[in-house]
Parts: C-alpha cells; sequence; structure tokens
C-alpha cells in the first residue's frame, strides 16, 4: 500500500471512525519485501544489490508475512483512491481506445504529478471511446461528494466521469467537466452533490468526449473528496 493511501486512509477514519474502534488499512496485492526491493530497483534504473539482502537465515520464519483483513474498511465504502503506484487495477478500455499503464512521462520538478506510475489511454474511433474500472464496494456520498481526478491531455475538451452499477448499467449518473489546457497535468473536480450513496461500483471515464482523433491521456490519482 502507498504513503498517500495510507493518508488518505486516516482522514477516511477521522471523518468516519469510531473512536476507540481499530482499524487495518491494507493494498489490495501482496508483495515480498524482496520483491519491492525490486521494484523500487527497477524504477529508479538501478540493480539490485543481492549481496546486501539478508534472509534471516538464523531465523527462517522471521517475518515470513503479516496477514491483515481490510474488509473492516471495505464494509465502510473505503474503495478510492486509485493510483498506479504499486498496484495495477484492472481497467478495461472501450470504443476501439487502448489503456496500459507506464512510467509517467511529465514528472518533472513542479509538476502536481510527481507520480512514478499513471494509466494511458489513447482515444479510438468512437466518439463515446474510454476506459472504466469496477470499484470494490459501492461509493458512498455521504461526506465526500466530489471526485477529482488528475488528468494530462494532448487535447483540451471535454471530459466525462459515469458512475455506474456494475450489474447494472441502467443505475448511473455522469457528468462532465472541461479541461482547459493541453500536454500539462491537471485535478479536475467532477460534483456529484446530492448523488444517492450505495449504488454505484463502477467508474467510467471518457477523456476527450464526443471526439474520433487518437489522442493520448494520462490518468492518475482517483479519489473522493469534499
Amino acid at each position: 500500500i502507498h504513503a498517500r493511501n495510507i493518508a488518505d486512509g486516516v482522514l477516511f477514519l477521522l471523518e468516519n471512525g469510531t473512536l476507540g474502534e481499530s482499524y487495518k488499512l491494507t493494498g489490495e496485492k501482496e508483495v515480498s519485501n524482496l520483491e519491492m526491493a525490486q521494484i523500487i530497483a527497477d524504477t529508479i534504473g538501478k540493480e539490485l544489490k543481492y549481496k546486501m539482502v539478508d534472509f534471516h537465515s538464523d531465523r527462517p520464519g522471521h517475518d515470513l508475512r503479516y496477514g491483515l483483513d481490510g474488509n473492516k474498511m471495505k464494509k465502510m465504502d473505503w474503495t478510492l483512491p486509485i493510483d498506479f503506484e504499486t498496484i495495477e487495477p484492472t481497467f478495461t478500455a472501450f470504443g476501439n481506445s487502448s489503456v496500459q499503464i507506464i512510467n509517467n512521462p511529465d514528472a518533472r520538478p513542479g509538476s502536481i504529478n510527481t507520480s512514478i506510475r499513471v494509466l494511458e489511454t489513447t482515444h479510438g474511433d468512437e466518439t463515446w471511446a474510454g476506459v472504466s474500472v469496477d470499484l470494490d464496494s459501492k461509493l458512498s456520498f455521504a461526506n465526500d461528494s466530489l471526485i477529482k481526478i488528475k488528468v494530462w491531455a494532448e487535447k483540451a475538451g471535454v471530459f466525462k466521469v459515469k458512475l455506474e452499477d456494475k450489474d447494472d448499467p441502467n443505475v448511473s449518473i455522469e457528468k462532465e467537466v472541461n479541461i482547459p489546457v493541453s500536454f500539462s497535468w491537471i485535478e479536475i473536480s467532477v460534483g456529484f452533490n446530492n448523488s444517492n450513496s450505495g449504488l454505484y461500483d463502477k467508474i467510467a471515464l471518457f477523456p476527450g468526449w464526443n471526439t474520433t482523433t487518437p489522442d493520448k491521456y494520462y490518468i492518475d490519482d482517483i479519489k473522493q473528496s469534499n
């Protein structure tokens, strides 16, 4: 789990937790210390020096794994944020778009997004082309009615966000916002005020709504806020 997800979880608990209760903030993917060391080495372009790795041969069962159960948080509807630093959520492209997780091509100093990994999508030849992702639980809007997304667009224009029930696409709500600049990271805020909680567990994103040109978009840090 990434530090920013832990910070988001703590803020979520400050608003939604119960005094005296204990909570576990967990990631969606189990990674060993050695695998994490390799991820870091690959990210910074360095060779992992195995001579520095100590497997604790004198204590073969030492820190084998820590099994934490995060279901309590999921039942409280802690679903977002979504980022791509250590976990690669499964996004589905439609309308002949493409989708992949890549290294952030615009993480220059001063950028609002210095994340290492981001989602890349190239717009398909359908006006409704985009990408979608299923969530682990239904969204709650009791305290956080905004969905914020960091976006880098090759072309300025309309960005549509649609929330759905993944089992019944007829249960949905959609909003549009404008991307005013190109070739730079910005954060958009999409308001879902007065939306019903407990209905939506899928997010569909339509960058370049109502266009058919193969423009490139990068997406990161999909989260709820107030």
